[in-house]
């Protein structure tokens, strides 16, 4: 809803803008004036008339009126139409638009416009107002004419600058649309607006210069300051005019001033309320103002200094008020806190938590003391005859923020150095406080119209009363703040009100106007805005109770219910006490006056609950401190956190510097603590609450409600029905408890003590109460509710639940959880732990536990205590009996369901029936102690039929179900004779069960899961009679874990009952956690798990083992290792069926990645053959295993790369089973390679740009290279060699002249070459480089294709498995397995004494021995195929070949012809330079350094003569050859010869 809007005119609302007139060319005003104000800034408003000129004229531009100075009294401060007139009636400037036709036309023409342009400059210069000339023409006409723009502004004396072509027309045959016109138009518009605009500053400067010189003549005529109504009325004038000219500062400076002469009025004493009601007025659009224009420039914490100091200086008048005054002006604060929080709240949300400040934010001040609700915000005074309610102070400025607009200096100008503000300093005016104290003061307006309404009426009967006013004639007066009467005979046709008729009108008004509707409508607009505030849940709480209150004054019922039930949620789920019981109050009285018996009865046991806990504590206890809450009519104060509080309390054992702190902190307490009791005893009486308690136990009992006696049928003459019980301080039930002298506390129970009916005897019939409690989110249901499109309040999603609260959390908390167990159970453990916070004991007939798995549901009842460990799993309820369980209507005599139910004592049956349990299927486990304990002591049937165990604290108790807080948990059996029996609230015998106050009981119940998946709890089902059910959804709730301050507890933290400070009265649990005497037998820890509510029943029985079979040896790289994965199922378990088992690659090492493995899985049950994995998870599906048997499943595992690898396999029954197995793999071969060219025999090639890669070996095209490969075997295994292939890269340039192969299988097919542990076997490789290759690349592969040996092939070990017993071979015959015939099989008798293991068979039919062969069809292939890489090489160019040649024998002193031949394998003649290098032993006869050029593809060759002078071995001498073209160069290997002598 927006404030501004509804509360003020548009011209208060907006900025005040520039009015310009526009005369001439009517067409095009519209386009004109629709530009200036959308696109221009700032925005222009320019206003036409289609009227004739003179009128237009004489109406915008007539003269002024002439007012003398007058010194006597103002009649008023601002005029109410001054503001308007201003903004739309008096134009700053004339705009005359003449067409370009008129301006160069004839004289007759011409002649008519200038009349037209003489009458509007006469006109505007008598105002003062400007003036120019706008001449509309088509676009592309060029320049006005000089001669006749000279002639306009001569006759009528304006500037020449002022007379402008305007060219808005497009020119003929042009689209008006189109892009280039739009653009020549807006930049003519835009010329126009800059001298528009500038003539309209220089207007409203005239303006406000005569304003001020009208003030200064005033000042001279009156010899001193100005009164402040006409300071008021100057400042703000020249803040409006500041406002036209857009000098922001100039016009905040004003209005400030304006505000300071405001406060200064005197309004004298007694105090006229049509003074105060015009100063309230006129002060109202000034802050509007100030606050408007501090937001618009960003200044918010000004702002801020404004609301304070506004609601400070209004809220509280200088004087007493009339009735219908008062009520008139809280209606005015209402319209501030509204317009504020709209203003000033929505920009003080959206701030961070910190913000810089240049200076102070105004000049702040604390005010007087605060006892009004606005008070509390703004931080001034208020008026002490406002009975309003208390909110929480919050101190802030004001007071002389506004002082310094009178004249005192306010720092704004930022002469403090910047600094830095918590925004928490300015939640005072955010929009949840405002709006809060908003709705409180129209609370206020409205009891007050009621006051007067009552006062009417009640001098009405005696007929001392004058009647009210017609408003009709009444109406704005000439000034703001003013009303005038309608009158005919006066001169100006009204008259002013006189005092008396002016306060009827307001009492008439107020009566007429304020009610209970109001209050909602100013309520209900604050919710809307609240709606998506983040942090406002509690103050939307409250305002919501306000507003069922004046529901429920207007009769709206259900509205009123709507809105307490959401409150009620908010609430408790925060802990909210005190608020929340007065807020149960308004609901029981809401549900009483709507006849909703089940709401009554509720409503009455939580406030029964609360009351209780809320009454004063022991001084010496710690309390338990509520938070601060509004009550109307009671004012409680502020309460400290309890942890915070408690914390100062152990401080009294710090130094003595501290202790007086501590002693006062302790002092703050006791108050808080006595302050919290007296406001609950205001709003209920505990011993009413305790009567309402007893009768709605009754009710639940019987079935009977005394408020639905009216509407049901009689079945035989009825007494009159007993009215409500009124839960009233000043009302006195007749079977409430008398008071005493405690503060109203709550008496604690006799035991034993009846109570009689309620209800009026056995009128009526009995009815069932159904109650269904359930966690409700309401941010995550209205969040559901979206996705699906369902759009619904927050009302609508609480009431579309089956609950709304309801309270029973409240009432009774609630604690759940499994039993710790193995994850292969056969029956699970399940415990409730049920808490009574009521004053009085609750019946409890039976307990129901829903629970839900895959096969549905089930119902099951839960017996009180703990669970025998002989005690056989619980018979489930049938099913329609527990689905109508969770229904409303369902009938328990219909349904038989008594029959159905089994006696809470009939565990202790059991214990009495002669001390030993009775045979079950779990006889062979041990007994307890608890039970063994139970069967040492004696029973008494003093409480009635169900025997009770003392549990030493003077109240009976069943084993294991109650304990207490002073003590460990208490398994005594002892009996006190004198234990009375428990109370019962119906006054008849005793009930068979109740839950005692303040203590945990237990309710335990052994289940056998029916499936395998998840068993959930899913509602506990409390039967409290035949006529009562509570159901709780278990599952709705939060997880409660044992992280938890009170582990396990679903429903929210306990309520702190009386008498939990210590001594004789310490009786509760309510600190303790649920389950602590609930123990495990073996290891006497904890048995329960709080708040796990649902299991995961992963496998019934026990669990099957799964072992691995391991190679006996090392695998080698590229072989297929063999896996056994054998699965057991013990004789004991259940058998196994639609199993399934995984494979999964774990860790790694060695260099070895998971994507280098590769598993083989042997898959015969699902596709029949072997399926291959890559870093992949496969399942396959197994056979039906029985328990007993076991079943093999073969997988073999083959690696690209040595290292070692981790296989898992995974039994998913569905629980998962883990079997490891690590495996080594290992090279089988080492690999070198050598490459050698003939002897003799060089190449030339040219130089390589590139650096010679590192690993490449440098051959030339056409060079025959002989590649020796040699291969060592490595492993401890015969392999057999099938064969080699050679595979050379396509790219490599390289061709293979003889294939490997042959030399590989030379022996024959069949006698393989086989090489063990060191043999080494060589391959010859001769190749031939065919084209150039310049970067290094392999040369290719070899693969060489092999297998192991049959005597040395890799087996898996079998696992040891053990043989069956005796016993378990009767389980096997028990299964219908015949394991004599297993064991007379003389074969398989020896696969078990050679493997060590029993029995380990497939369900297929398959041995032991087959199953575990891994070379058993299907298998993978045995022959392997190792890739050994080639080198790297690198082939170049070659230019020449050079040969040396010489005889093979040599005698010394002969000598002999030493031969150099060469080849050119170019396409250009070779130039070469060609030296003998020295060699000892030889000497040349000829030149030893010729010159040779050698033709293209040519041969040529050169010969030395040499002579051998010494015999023996010797080295003939090597050759260079360079060729200087090329830049290469090439020395031959000198060979060796022998020489013989001569």
């Amino acid at each position: 809803m927006n404030f501004v809007t509804s509360f003020y005119p548009q011209e208060h609302r907006t900025p005040p803008l520039p009015l310009v007139a526009l005369l001439g060319c009517p067409e095009l005003h519209r386009d004109i004036a629709d530009y200036f104000i959308q696109h221009h800034r700032p925005p222009l408003v320019f206003h036409g008339s289609n009227e004739p000129l003179e009128q237009f004229v004489s109406r915008s531009f007539g003269p002024k009126k002439r007012v003398a100075l007058t010194v006597g009294p103002l009649p008023g401060i601002l005029k109410s139409d001054w503001f308007a007139k201003h903004r739309g009636k008096k134009p700053a400037m004339a705009v005359a638009l003449i067409e370009r036709r008129d301006l160069e036309g004839d004289p007759t023409t011409w002649n008519r416009m200038m009349y037209g342009l003489k009458l509007i400059a006469d006109a505007a210069g008598q105002r003062g107002a400007g003036m120019m000339v706008a001449v509309v023409q088509q676009q592309g006409l060029g320049d006005l004419p000089p001669d006749r723009v000279q002639a306009v502004s001569h006759n009528l004396t304006v500037d020449r600058r002022l007379i402008i072509p305007l060219p808005i027309l497009a020119p003929s045959g042009a689209l008006p649309d189109d892009p280039a016109i739009r653009h020549v138009r807006d930049a003519a518009l835009a010329r126009l607006g800059k001298l528009v605009l500038e003539l309209c500053t220089a207007y409203y400067s005239r303006l406000s210069k005569h304003v001020a010189d009208k003030a200064a003549a005033r000042r001279s005529t009156l010899g001193g300051p100005l009164p402040p109504e006409l300071a008021a009325r100057t400042a703000f004038k020249l803040a409006v005019y500041a406002e036209f000219r857009q000098d922001w500062a100039t016009a905040v400076a004003h209005y400030r001033e304006t505000y300071g002469a405001i406060l200064a009025v005197q309004v004298g004493l007694p105090l006229r309320p049509e003074r105060w009601t015009e100063l309230c007025a006129v002060a109202e659009l000034v802050h509007l103002k100030l606050i408007m224009l501090a937001v618009h420039q960003g200044r918010v914490e000004d702002a801020v200094a404004q609301v304070r100091a506004h609601l400070a200086h209004f809220s509280k008048p200088p004087g007493p008020l009339p009735a219908a005054a008062n009520s008139s002006h809280l209606g005015y604060l209402v319209r501030q806190h509204q317009v504020a929080a709209q203003e000033v709240g929505t920009h003080v949300d959206s701030l961070p938590a910190y913000i810089p400040i240049p200076s102070i934010i105004g000049s702040t001040a604390t005010g007087a003391t605060v006892t009004g609700a606005t008070a509390g915000l703004t931080g001034g005074s208020t008026a002490s005859g406002m009975a309003l309610p208390a909110v929480q102070q919050v101190t802030g400025g004001g007071a002389a923020a506004a002082a310094g607009a009178t004249g005192t200096t306010v720092n704004i100008t930022g002469a403090i150095p910047a600094s830095v503000l918590s925004t928490s300093t300015l939640k005072d005016c955010s929009r949840a406080h405002l709006l809060m104290a908003a709705a409180q003061l129209a609370v206020a307006r409205r009891q007050a119209a009621d006051g007067m309404r009552t006062a009417r009426t009640a001098a009405a009967a005696t007929g001392s009363v004058a009647p009210l006013l017609d408003t009709a004639p009444v109406r704005r007066g000439q000034y703001v703040g003013q009303l005038v009467l309608r009158n005919e005979a006066a001169q100006a046709g009204y008259s002013p009100l006189s005092e008396h008729d002016y306060l009827l009108f307001l009492e008439s008004e107020e009566c007429r106007l304020v009610t209970a509707t109001y209050v909602i409508d100013v309520m209900n607009s604050a919710l809307l805005i609240l709606k998506d505030c983040a942090g406002v849940d509690r103050l939307r709480s409250q305002l919501g109770g306000m507003m069922a209150s004046e529901h429920i004054l207007a009769n709206n019922l259900p509205a009123a219910r709507k809105l307490l039930l959401q409150v009620c949620h908010q609430y408790r789920r925060e802990g909210w006490l005190l608020p929340l019981l007065q807020v149960l109050v308004s609901l029981r009285e809401v549900a009483q006056r709507l006849r909703l018996p089940a709401e009554h009865v509720c409503y009455s046991l939580e406030i029964a609950a609360l009351a209780t806990q809320l009454q004063l504590q022991q001084p010496t206890s710690p309390p338990l401190l509520l938070r601060q809450a509004t009550i109307t009519g009671t004012s409680t104060p502020a309460v400290m956190p309890a942890a915070h509080l408690r914390a100062q309390s152990r401080s009294l054992s710090l130094g003595d510097d501290r202790r007086v702190v501590a002693a006062a902190v302790v002092a703050a307490v006791a108050s808080a603590v006595t302050s919290q009791a007296t406001c609950a005893s205001h709003i209920v009486d505990p011993a009413a609450a305790m009567a309402a308690c007893r009768s709605a136990f009754n009710t639940l009992r019987t079935g009977i409600s005394e408020i639905k006696q009216g509407i049901m049928k009689a079945s035989a003459p009825a007494t009159p029905a007993a009215p409500a019980t009124p839960l009233s301080s000043s009302d006195t039930h007749a079977g409430g408890a008398s008071g005493d002298s405690s503060g109203g506390a709550v008496p604690p129970p006799t035991p034993g003590a009846t109570t009689g009916s309620l209800s009026g005897g056995g009128a009526g019939l009995p009815r069932h109460f159904h109650y269904t409690v359930e966690y409700l989110d309401l941010r995550e249901a209205q969040r559901r509710a979206r996705e699906v499109g369902d759009i619904r309040p927050v009302a609508d999603i609480m009431h579309r639940h089956t609950q709304q609260d309801f309270g029973w959390c409240r009432c009774l908390a609630l604690a759940a959880g499994f039993t710790y167990g193995r994850p292969d159970p056969d029956t699970v453990d399940f415990y409730l732990g049920l808490y009574n916070q009521l004053p009085l004991p609750l019946p409890l007939k039976a307990v129901i536990l829903h629970f839900a798995d895959d096969n549905g549901d089930m119902w099951v009842q839960a017996l009180p205590g703990m669970i025998p460990s002989h005690e056989v799993p619980a018979t489930p309820l049938p099913q329609h009996i527990g689905s109508a369980l969770d229904s409303a209507t369902h009938s328990f005599h219909h349904l038989h369901l008594n029959s159905h139910l089994r006696p809470n004592s009939v565990r202790q049956q059991q214990h009495k029936a002669g001390g030993e349990p009775p045979s079950t299927p779990h006889s062979g486990i041990p007994l307890s102690p608890e039970w063994r304990r139970s069967q040492s002591g004696q029973h008494s049937d003093v409480g009635g039929p169900t025997d009770r165990l003392s549990d030493g604290g003077g109240a009976a108790r069943l084993p294991g179900q109650l304990h207490h807080t002073d003590g460990p948990p208490s398994t005594s059996d002892a009996v006190d004779p004198a234990t009375p029996a428990p109370y019962d609230v119906g006054g008849g015998p005793a009930v068979p069960l109740t839950l005692p106050p303040y203590r945990w009981g237990h309710y335990s119940v052994r289940l056998a899961p029916r499936c395998l998946g998840r068993l959930r709890a899913e509602r506990a089902i409390l039967l409290l009679s035949d006529h009562a059910t509570v159901v709780f959804k278990l599952a709705s709730f939060p997880p409660a874990t044992a992280a938890s301050a009170q582990p396990g507890v679903l429903t929210g933290p306990l309520l702190v009952p009386p008498g939990s400070g210590g001594g004789a009265a310490a009786s509760v649990d309510h600190a303790a956690t649920p389950f602590r005497s609930v123990r495990a037998a073996a290891s006497s820890g904890p048995a329960v798990a709080p708040g796990q509510l649902a299991l995961t029943v992963a496998h019934l029985g026990p669990l099957p083992t799964l072992s691995y079979g391991l190679p006996a040896g090392l695998a080698l790289l590229g072989e297929h290792a063999p896996l056994l994965a054998v699965l057991s199922v013990p004789p004991a378990g259940r058998p196994l069926r639609g199993a399934a088992m995984e494979f999964v690659i774990g860790r790694t090492g060695g260099g070895l990645q998971a994507g280098d493995i590769v598993l083989v899985v042997d898959d015969t049950e699902a596709t029949g053959g072997l399926m291959a994995l890559n870093n992949e998870r496969y399942r396959i599906p197994l056979p039906v295993v029985q328990p007993g048997r076991s079943h093999t499943v073969r997988l073999w595992a083959r690696s690209a790369a040595a290292g070692t690898a981790t296989v898992a396999a995974v039994l998913l029954c569905p629980a998962q089973v883990t079997a490891t197995a690590t495996l080594t793999f290992e090279e089988p071969f080492e690999f070198k390679c050598r490459m050698a060219s003939e002897v003799g025999v060089h190449t030339l090639s040219l130089p390589r740009l590139a650096t010679r890669e590192l690993g490449t070996t440098a051959l030339t095209i056409g060079q025959p290279v002989m590649v020796t490969a040699m291969i060592r075997a490595l492993q401890p295994a015969t392999l057999e060699l099938a064969g080699g292939q050679v595979a050379l890269e396509p790219s490599a340039a390289i061709k293979l002249v003889a294939d490997p192969n042959q030399q590989i299988t030379a022996h024959g097919p069949d006698n393989p070459m086989t090489l063990s542990r060191g043999d080494v076997f060589t391959l010859l490789l001769p190749i031939c480089p065919t084209e150039l290759l310049e970067h290094g690349r392999s040369m290719g592969r070899l693969n060489l294709r092999w297998r192991r040996t049959a005597s040395s092939l890799l087996r898996p070990t079998l696992p040891a498995l053990p043989l069956l017993t005796r016993h378990q071979n009767s389980h096997l015959q028990k299964q219908g397995a015949e394991p004599q015939n297993e064991h007379n099989d003389p074969q398989k008798q020896q696969l078990q004494q050679g493997h060590g293991h029993g029995g380990v068979v497939s369900e297929g039919g398959m041995d032991g021995d087959m199953a575990a062969d891994p070379y058993v069809e299907p298998c993978p292939d045995p022959w392997v195929t190792s890739v050994l890489e080639l080198p790297r090489v690198t082939v170049s160019e070659s230019l020449l070949t050079a040969r040396t040649l010489g005889p093979a024998q040599i005698t010394a002193g002969i000598a002999f012809t030493y031969t150099l031949q060469l080849q050119n394998f170019g396409s250009t003649a070779l130039e070469l330079m060609i030296s003998l290098m020295d060699a000892p032993g030889f000497a040349c006869s000829n030149e030893r350094s010729p010159s040779l050029a050698v033709p293209p593809r040519e041969r040529a060759s050169v010969a030395w003569t040499l002579t051998a002078n010494m015999p023996g071995h010797q080295q003939l001498p090597g050759v260079r050859l360079l060729a200087p073209r090329h830049n290469c160069a090439l020395t031959t290997q000198s060979p060796h010869v022998y020489v013989q002598p001569f």
